[in-house]
């Protein structure tokens, strides 16, 4: 069976391993582009991981409420617009053209 880990636990194992690829960028002398094969310039691949772990690290540090976007469940999108649980919205008859 698998292991559960927490929401806390997670986080936490981003943290060190954010301070590890901090160390290693640092012992390889903080270097922010790299040149390619083909002569291009790219951002240094440790540069990059650390970039998304402090981004994944923001978004884990969140409240779960606002990670989810759009209105709250059950909330109506218009005044007359009702949740099905109340009184169906009332009618207005219509009048023919002429009338």
């Amino acid at each position: 069976m698998a292991e559960v880990t927490t929401r806390e636990q997670r986080l936490e194992d981003l943290t060190k391993d954010l301070a590890q690829m901090r160390k290693e960028w640092e012992a390889a002398g903080s270097p922010l582009l790299i040149r390619t094969a083909s002569l291009d310039m790219r951002p240094h691949p440790l540069v990059k991981m650390i970039r998304e772990c402090e981004e994944m690290i923001e978004r884990m540090s969140r409240p779960v409420e606002a990670a989810r976007g759009g209105r709250p469940k059950g909330a109506s999108s218009a005044p007359d617009r009702v949740p099905s649980s109340s009184a169906p919205p009332k009618r207005t008859q219509l009048k023919a053209v002429g009338e």
